[in-house]
């Protein structure tokens, strides 16, 4: 309780510098993180930017962008693995907007910016209905979410830290449900997806519904779906480890 209260502590009463801090919980998922690399590199923000990585794998990994590269030993399992990763970073965040980014998931050019205006206005914002693609089965799924965000699209004020902290403190899967019950200025934006939940890539599997493709995925076989949501280019990627990524 006493680390509890000092950590409440300090994460309410830092001062956070004006800019972004991206964080990202990650492990044994190389090709994973290599293509985020790629999707923050071709961002059109160029203000001040922080990126923290949490790394339980086992396997050796070297960031490329000179991202802070919090190394642990691995969590005993996939939930604390993720829940765990999140509490270590949390401390080093810089900057007052906070964006998650996941490592297999696909962003669009103008994400950060787009999160960076929104967050002018609310303390928590996210998008919905969110997209899901289990890139080996080539199946696509659209969520009902319209009150609260999957944690890959979710962006809060750093001012509400606390309340991350505490959803993540619960050692589940739910973080993202959790910290959108929280009490705040928050609000969902439905006008376009710039992020899009991609399933099933190589490396250690995900604890989300949508690593675990069902009767409510329907089939892609032409890439067509994928190819209006993230573009013929990038959509490249995803094809050539079609038959390759784990189920």
């Amino acid at each position: 309780m006493e680390t509890m209260d000092k950590i409440l502590h300090a994460l309410t009463t830092k001062k956070y510098s004006d800019g972004i801090t991206l964080i990202t919980p990650t492990g044994d998922r190389h090709v994973c993180m290599e293509r985020c690399e790629f999707y923050i590199k071709r961002q059109t923000y160029t203000g001040p930017l922080q990126w923290i990585i949490a790394d339980d794998g086992i396997e050796h990994f070297s960031p490329g962008m000179g991202q802070l590269h919090l190394k642990h030993k691995p969590w005993s399992n996939k939930v604390k693995s993720f829940t765990e990763n999140i509490i270590s970073i949390l401390l080093h965040i810089e900057f007052n907007k906070v964006l998650i980014i996941e490592d297999d998931d696909w962003y669009d050019r103008k994400y950060i910016d787009i999160y960076r205006q929104r967050l002018d206005n609310y303390q928590l914002v996210g998008e919905g209905p969110a997209r899901y693609y289990h890139v080996p089965t080539q199946t696509y799924r659209h969520l009902a979410n319209r009150h609260r965000a999957s944690f890959c699209q979710t962006g809060l004020r750093a001012e509400i830290l606390d309340r991350l902290y505490v959803s993540a403190l619960k050692q589940t899967a739910f973080v993202d449900a959790r910290l959108w019950s929280k009490d705040c200025k928050k609000f969902v934006f439905q006008d376009k997806i710039h992020c899009i939940g991609m399933k099933g890539l190589p490396g250690r599997k995900g604890i989300g519904i949508g690593h675990r493709p069902s009767k409510a995925f329907h089939n892609d076989l032409n890439w067509k779906v994928l190819a209006k949501w993230i573009g013929f280019e990038d959509i490249q990627f995803y094809r050539g480890f079609s038959q390759k990524c784990e189920s």
